[in-house]
């Protein structure tokens, strides 16, 4: 007699099928929360189990672009070189001799001092690279952007715009993808000069039809080195391959742009609250600048609901840290210190783009960007 198979028993006998045959995938290096200096090479390794199946490969991704492949043990590759300064985010696949594949969980790094709302990368080309960049030409559009190693605005290096011709401006982009979510505030900043007094467009454009915009201004005039911005601009909607764009075609005036940041508000914050194990609520404030510009000197405020132990601290664009202004026991209160853009040598700091951190062990980490001008 041929006894009838039920249905739970084939499902319970393919579920054990492919138990056999689970792979997992783990990135252990680097590791999540990790944060590096800009212009250094960081390793990209896994670790991979199989139950059954031999393992073919492994591919690593950064900010969703290929960045390696391990086609045997150690799983590991060395292709991240010279990374610049941004927020990534890291993950990898890998596929068996059945092609099935998996997925590892990502893990989040920063490069360089950043916050968790900063959304460019590579904005101060200071490893000397264009990575993340691209000059798109369209129609009869033309033009070159070109990496310049001087110390123009506060750092090694900064980008050239030069065109022979001008046309229309969208037939000349300088852009970068840069994912977006709907109904977030976003600010953009940047450094810029120009020979003469020149006008460009800038903002967010979705990549495909109907290429709507957002966040987005027509016409913002060039006409000295300065920061310019834009801020508290809403995003209409979410898109993971938004793209973050310069539209440079409608003029033949050199253009200099350095330290592009997009800020997310909603993931970025100047106020803390702590709750330590005693009990009890801390909550910190990081106040803004005044003068902010500035020329000789600036006034930072940060408030304490209790004594804490923090630390202030001025760095560059570059993560290199400038300036050391209190490291210390404060009681609750407002308290104020002045910086008089000089450095912990005594040394005048360039202008530029600054930014003050403040820090109080093992959870606050606040910052304000300060703006020197001389």
């Amino acid at each position: 007699m041929v006894k009838k198979m039920l249905p739970f028993a084939i499902l319970a006998m393919a579920f054990g099928t492919l138990l056999l045959a689970e792979v997992t995938i783990e990135i252990v290096e680097p590791v999540s929360g990790g944060v590096f200096a800009p212009c250094q090479d960081i390793l990209l390794r896994a670790n991979v189990t199989a139950t059954d199946d031999t393992v073919q490969y492994v591919y690593f991704y950064v900010n969703s672009a290929s960045r390696g492949r391990a086609n045997g043990e150690p799983w590991e590759s060395t292709s991240w070189t010279n990374v610049a300064t941004g927020n990534y985010v890291v993950t990898a696949k890998t596929r068996d001799t059945k092609r099935n594949e998996v997925w590892a969980e990502p893990v989040y790094v920063k490069v360089g001092w950043l916050s968790n709302g900063d959304k460019v990368v590579n904005g101060d080309f200071s490893c000397g690279t264009t990575a993340g960049w691209a000059l798109n030409l369209y129609e009869n559009g033309n033009g070159t952007m070109t990496l310049m190693e001087d110390g123009y605005f506060d750092d090694a290096y900064y980008m050239l715009y030069e065109s022979e011709q001008a046309t229309t401006d969208w037939y000349v982009q300088f852009s970068q993808i840069v994912p977006v979510d709907s109904n977030h505030v976003y600010d953009i900043y940047f450094m810029a000069d120009a020979d003469e007094p020149r006008t460009i467009a800038l903002g967010f454009q979705e990549p495909v039809d109907p290429h709507r915009t957002h966040v987005w201004t027509s016409s913002i005039e060039i006409k000295g080195a300065d920061e310019y911005r834009i801020e508290g601009g809403v995003a209409q909607f979410s898109d993971s391959q938004n793209r973050f764009k310069f539209n440079l075609g409608a003029s033949t005036v050199p253009l200099y742009l350095d330290n592009i940041r997009i800020i997310d508000r909603s993931a970025t914050s100047v106020r803390a609250r702590e709750l330590p194990l005693a009990g009890g609520v801390r909550e910190y404030e990081l106040h803004q600048a005044f003068p902010n510009p500035f020329n000789m000197s600036t006034t930072l405020r940060f408030t304490l609901s209790q004594e804490a132990d923090v630390r202030l601290d001025i760095y560059n664009m570059s993560g290199r840290k400038v300036r050391t202004l209190v490291d210390g026991l404060h009681v609750p209160g407002t308290h104020a210190v002045r910086w008089d853009g000089e450095d912990d040598c005594g040394r005048a700091a360039p202008s530029g783009v600054y930014v003050c951190r403040l820090i109080s062990l093992p959870n606050v980490d606040l910052s304000r960007k300060l703006l020197l001008l001389k």
